[in-house]
């Protein structure tokens, strides 16, 4: 496993949240979310009400590593 070091205070719960993502454009209209750390597609789930929706990769690298290393 692989620990990043970061100044976030706390883990997002979405990518969408997380200062790592960033969206790749892939045609005019078209883009795609990223994880700069892991260089993979976010996934996308269906949400209760319908809606897609970006989750958290089982991949990502980063950890609460709880309060002991403040």
């Amino acid at each position: 496993m692989i620990y990043i070091k970061t100044s976030l205070k706390k883990v997002p719960a979405c990518c969408t949240k997380c200062k790592y993502s960033g969206t790749r454009f892939i045609r005019s209209l078209e883009s795609m979310r990223f994880c700069r750390l892991t260089d993979t597609q976010v996934p996308m789930v269906k949400s209760g009400n319908g809606n897609m929706k970006y989750t958290k990769p089982k991949n990502c690298p980063l950890i609460d590593m709880g309060k002991e290393d403040s």
